[in-house]
């Protein structure tokens, strides 16, 4: 599908809201899908096969482009070139096996686009290759089955074992992997990736006492004191990005502290 019907007329468009549907595309000596790079293109490619072409199975666009392709319980047998997207595109449901060959170009997707999103599916590469191309722009995956495994650059990922790795923040089943809310809070703002670093309960030693950060803030804390010996017998007498000291009234005060991270 070429970009433009009339050449290099940036108006003239080769159609919306494409469909292919319940079909095969086979045995091409070059691309089975190719859509030009273009604006207001849009493929809805359902129950449809892709077998054993000679080049990419779908290949959306060559350079940048807001061009759609929207694969609807696909079917992919290539041994390589499975896909390169560098418009939209979206595969849900969509079922994609031998990849045999996958070793000779290094991998058998090559996403060069922010907008690249699987959900469901299985992904079997048979070949030594990876299934993702490594120097590819990130992808979203929901709980698609890739075998050997997942690997390359993905900015978003839901296992459908939910072992994702992050029981810390939630119950072991959770099922959401890469950076949420909580971690983002609690590590990066507040800094209280270990205990000691966000707040305490600490005694004064010769009426005195210094407490050091594992890792120093950006910027200037703010630091909050508390006395629980006597009201009112503490107070920060020095502070840095790395540590404070704080002064107490009695030899051996004991006091809390709070520590609030500015990003800022």
């Amino acid at each position: 599908m070429p970009a433009n019907v009339t050449g290099n007329n940036p108006i003239s468009n080769s159609g919306e809201n494409l469909t292919l549907l319940n079909s095969s595309v086979i045995n091409n000596c070059g691309v089975g899908l190719f859509v030009g790079t273009g604006l207001l293109v849009d493929f809805n490619v359902v129950n449809t096969s892709f077998d054993f072409n000679g080049s990419w199975a779908i290949q959306n666009g060559t350079t940048s482009s807001q061009n759609a392709v929207s694969l609807v319980n696909g079917y992919i047998v290539q041994p390589h070139n499975w896909i390169q997207n560098f418009g939209h595109m979206t595969l849900d449901g969509t079922y994609a096996t031998d990849g045999s060959d996958s070793g000779t170009r290094g991998y058998l997707i090559d996403n060069e686009n922010e907008s690249f999103t699987v959900t469901g599916g299985e992904f079997f590469n048979g070949g030594s290759g990876t299934t993702l191309n490594s120097a590819g722009v990130g992808s979203v995956w929901l709980g698609a089955l890739v075998t050997p495994s997942l690997s390359g650059p993905v900015v978003g990922l839901i296992d459908r074992f939910g072992d994702a790795g992050f029981a810390s923040l939630t119950a072991s089943s959770a099922v959401v992997s890469g950076a949420v809310q909580g971690t983002v809070l609690s590590g990066d703002i507040l800094n209280q990736n270990t205990a000691d670093h966000l707040a305490g309960t600490s005694n004064c030693s010769s009426g005195t006492k210094t407490i050091s950060f594992g890792t120093a803030y950006g910027y200037q804390p703010v630091i909050l004191l508390f006395d629980e010996t006597t009201p009112g017998g503490v107070k920060l007498s020095a502070k840095s990005t790395s540590s404070f000291t704080a002064t107490c009234s009695e030899a051996s005060d004991v006091f809390d502290w709070i520590v609030i991270g500015n990003p800022y």
